[in-house]
């Protein structure tokens, strides 16, 4: 919780000094700074977006008009207001996730109260920075400030301050699951607020004990506590404190499985944030949203409202965002079957873990921490008592003392044996004392050795378990290189080799870029009895290993359909190809995934050529065959697929074929669209696709060259084409000169 805004009391300005500065008059400036505090106070809580802009108005003046400021009295007013301001700011910023703004703001408040010792406004600012380090894990320096907070404020008897301060360490302990004491601190605090009358500090205290009863599964009292905070804060018109008390009823719904109450309250707390600019609260709404409609099985809203909670985190610079919103997103895309960018956000993760504290031996090293603090504090309390005691034993002896040398003046003796006597009495309690203090220095000297000792058995034991993991991250590493390496091996195991195709075409080139070690994209060659060859090239659905084990299947399917089934017209391989594809799934078609119910489509588009002498009877599946007729104009002719993949589709039909004579020295050319659908060139950012005409223009103009240019000036084109970009998707192209 962070403290309420301040404004600074206005006085009199009848008795300051008329002066001008740049034609303006002090006396109506600084009334206008006072004007600016206060309507910014009036319209906080509702439009705090416009009172930002009349406290930024109020900073600016003050900064214009201390330079010309001679009056103390004056000065010191304007010194407060800018603190004020600086403070009010602060809030705003936070609210909006401007961490770097707030600190410095909080900072240089905190630097003009020290100046004008206003221990008041230091409580605050103190309490403030301990929220913001609290909310950046930095919790053993929030802890400092929130006792130096809760110090100052004991000792001004500010009990608004006293029950703010803790809130805050109420905070340190629900964020360590130390959730009973975590009730302690914020039952203390509301009985506060309840004696002061203070009702924006009671709507936080209603929300903290709804948070601590919902995380200890106690839902009924959860919607209780935010039942009432929504109550108060309604009846206050405090937009920000509405749209936690709906967040945490919608979230006691959506466990009670009552789903259309829950999404109306997340959704109306969500558009309350949004109307406020409030970062922090929409990300926290970003995340609610996104559980509830992956709960409601909606897996597209679910991703949007992940997306939307992420690209806040990355503005708010706070770990905790970054590190819920990609473990959130890691497991949503997951779902989707965009396996890379769940890996990618997974890093995210693990990246943002190092920066929590949550394992067991963290929260009791914290534990520790903070009853070592107070055990400090107890102590330096009780040596001033103990000290301002013997001070003022020995004040009352020596007045003693004097008193009997003047009454009894006469009797020498007896003087001096009552001297003697106090003289004793004054140095057995002074040792008492001593020896007292030495004790308690000794005691406090071995528990804090101990709870160092502790730390640095908890830092090793940490260091050994990171050891651990990195090993165990390396072997794992490890077996899936091996995997990969052997999953090319097999799928170079399907293609024709170099020698086999060499003594089938004797002019001929195979462009194969996979994107990863292994490929989706695979070429494939037959010769059937009869002499005549069957030549193909595919692209298969995904890249990578998903790729290559489609493409498995799918070569698997082909050789199954000539050799097994005896077919050898193209039309008719790619409707059994088909055929034995769907069938291969059939068993997975309907599997569970994540309790989600799932077709799977995986399959191929594909150019599949007969080459009988100078015939050719192409069919095709969404991939397309060029021929480019030989001689000094250069003829292109294009035999268009069948617009359908190979395997399961929304309508499918029978494949058909297209016969054409070509004359020697035509060149034939197959391909995936990894060459047309790469991005690069001179363009700024992704750059652009590199697209099917300029492609058809490239292979027209090296058509008449040998086979070899042809592949070197293709594979040096899209080097070129993608720079340091990277590559997209698989690449194969095949040309065959007849």
């Amino acid at each position: 919780m962070t403290s309420f805004f301040r404004i600074a009391l206005l006085f009199s300005l009848l008795s300051f000094p008329v002066a001008h500065t740049n034609g303006q008059n002090i006396q109506a400036d600084t009334a206008k700074i006072a004007k600016l505090l206060s309507d910014g106070q009036g319209i906080y809580l509702e439009k705090p977006i416009e009172a930002q802009a009349l406290w930024e108005d109020g900073l600016s003046l003050c900064e214009k008009l201390l330079p010309h400021l001679t009056d103390d009295s004056l000065k010191r007013y304007v010194l407060v207001s800018k603190s004020d301001l600086l403070f009010n700011l602060s809030q705003i910023h936070r609210n909006q996730g401007e961490v770097v703004k707030t600190v410095q703001n909080l900072e240089a408040a905190l630097e003009i109260d020290i100046e004008l010792n206003n221990r008041e406004n230091i409580s605050s600012s103190y309490n403030d920075l301990g929220v913001i380090y609290s909310d950046m894990g930095l919790f053993e320096k929030a802890l400092d400030y929130y006792v130096k907070s809760l110090q100052i404020d004991r000792e001004l008897g500010n009990q608004q301050g006293v029950a703010s301060s803790l809130i805050n360490l109420g905070y340190l302990h629900s964020g360590q699951r130390n959730f009973e004491e975590a009730l302690s601190f914020f039952n203390q605090s509301l009985d506060i607020q309840k004696k002061v009358f203070d009702t924006l500090g009671m709507i936080t205290s209603y929300n903290n004990l709804a948070s601590v009863h919902f995380s200890m599964d106690q839902y009924e009292l959860s919607l209780k506590n935010a039942r009432q905070s929504l109550v108060y804060s309604t009846a206050l018109k405090s937009k920000s404190s509405q749209a936690n008390s709906l967040s945490k009823i919608g979230n006691v719904f959506m466990v009670q499985e009552r789903y259309d109450s829950a999404k109306h309250y997340l959704l109306k707390s969500l558009s309350i944030r949004s109307g406020i600019n409030d970062q922090d609260g929409i990300f926290t709404s970003a995340i609610e949203l996104a559980n509830f409609y992956h709960d409601s099985q909606n897996l597209p809203e679910a991703l949007t409202y992940g997306k939307l909670s992420y690209s806040i985190a990355q503005k708010t610079e706070y770990p905790f965002h970054l590190r819920e919103s990609s473990k959130l997103l890691s497991r949503l895309f997951a779902e989707q079957g965009d396996y890379q960018k769940a890996y990618d956000m997974q890093g995210i993760y693990e990246k943002n873990l190092a920066a929590s504290i949550d394992s067991d031996k963290s929260k009791q090293l914290f534990k520790k921490q903070f009853e070592a603090k107070y055990a400090n504090q107890r102590l330096q309390d009780s040596l001033i008592n103990l000290e301002k005691e013997a001070l003022n034993l020995a004040e009352r002896s020596k007045i003693e003392f004097e008193k009997e040398i003047m009454e009894e003046r006469q009797n020498e003796r007896n003087r001096r044996n009552r001297l003697f006597l106090a003289g004793a009495i004054i140095a057995l309690i002074l040792m008492l004392v001593i020896i007292y203090i030495q004790m308690r220095n000794n005691r406090a000297k071995q528990a804090a050795n101990k709870v160092i000792a502790e730390q640095k058995l908890a830092v090793e034991q940490q260091k050994s378990q990171i050891e651990t993991q990195h090993r165990q991250l390396e072997r794992t590493h490890k077996s899936i290189s091996d995997s990969i390496v052997y999953a090319k091996r097999l799928q170079k195991a399907i293609m024709p080799g170099k020698t086999e195709l060499e003594s089938a075409f004797e002019q001929h080139f195979v462009l194969f870029k996979p994107k990863d070690v292994v490929s989706g994209d695979f070429y494939w060659f037959h010769e059937l009895p009869s002499r005549d060859q069957l030549i193909a090239v595919a692209d298969c659905t995904g890249h990578g290993v998903p790729g290559a084990m489609v493409s498995i299947v799918c070569s698997n399917a082909l050789k199954r359909s000539v050799r097994e089934f005896g077919l050898t017209q193209p039309k008719d391989i790619l409707e059994k190809t088909r055929e034995l594809v769907i069938e291969n799934y059939a068993h997975d078609n309907q599997r569970e995934i994540n309790s989600r119910k799932m077709d799977i489509r995986d399959g191929m588009d594909i150019a599949l050529c007969k080459i009988s002498g100078r015939q050719i009877t192409y069919a095709g599946a969404n991939n397309p065959r060029w021929v480019i007729k030989s001689g000094e104009v250069s003829e292109f002719l294009e035999m268009k697929p069948n617009k359908q993949p190979i395997g399961k589709y929304v309508q499918m039909k029978p494949f058909t074929e297209d016969v054409l004579e070509l004359d020697k020295g035509d060149m034939l050319y197959m391909f995936s669209d990894g060459f047309a659908d790469q991005f690069g060139g001179n363009y700024p950012g992704p750059g652009k696709k590199f697209k099917y005409k300029p492609f058809k223009e490239l292979l027209i103009r090296i058509s008449n060259d040998d086979v070899d240019s042809q592949r070197q000036t293709l594979d040096r084109a899209f080097n070129d084409w993608k720079g340091d970009r990277e590559q997209i998707d698989d690449l194969c192209v095949m040309g065959i000169r007849i």
